[in-house]
């Protein structure tokens, strides 16, 4: 089979490479990509996030969405807790976004569950397997690129607003 890997990290395309080496389809590489990234690139993927995939199998000749973005309950509140809801502006260089944080903005996320169904409906190599490569960069640590650095600093009002935050970065 041939392939071309793209992702942010090496070595987020290192694990999608490896799958493919090891035999498995594009399906393993993108699930061990995703599960790596979480631990490379925490600052852009992350097991509390959500997302889609957008999966299409020739021989089925269709395509599929996998949707496991986050979800909210839309229940509220219970009485007068505060919601913790406010903006931080960070500045992108050309560009400056909000982004709103605080207990407001926390909803159930889809990741995990996202990409087991994933491995489950597409996948052909074993779960352990596609997880060796990020289970092998949380243990042994990741170095971070200028780019993770550049995040880890943009994000640093975000990311350090707790005290749990703050003894984390």
């Amino acid at each position: 089979m041939r392939a071309v890997v793209a992702a942010g990290h090496h070595l987020t395309c290192e694990a999608a490479s490896l799958m493919l080496k090891e035999g498995g389809n594009a399906f393993d590489a993108a699930v061990a990509a995703g599960f790596a990234s979480t631990v490379v690139e925490p600052t852009l993927s992350s097991l509390g996030g959500g997302g889609f995939m957008l999966a299409y199998k020739r021989v089925e000749g269709k395509e599929k969405l996998f949707d496991f973005f986050v979800n909210t309950s839309g229940k509220g509140r219970n009485g007068e807790i505060e919601p913790h809801f406010f903006p931080i502006t960070v500045n992108f260089r050309d560009s400056l976004q909000d982004f709103h944080i605080g207990m407001g903005s926390v909803a159930v996320p889809g990741v995990i569950k996202g990409l087991l169904h994933i491995h489950d409906k597409l996948c052909t190599l074993p779960l352990k397997k596609i997880l060796e490569p990020a289970i092998r960069y949380a243990r042994d640590g990741v170095v971070l690129n200028e780019s993770q650095a550049y995040f880890l600093h943009l994000l640093e009002p975000i990311i350090t607003l707790s005290d749990t935050g703050k003894s984390i970065y």
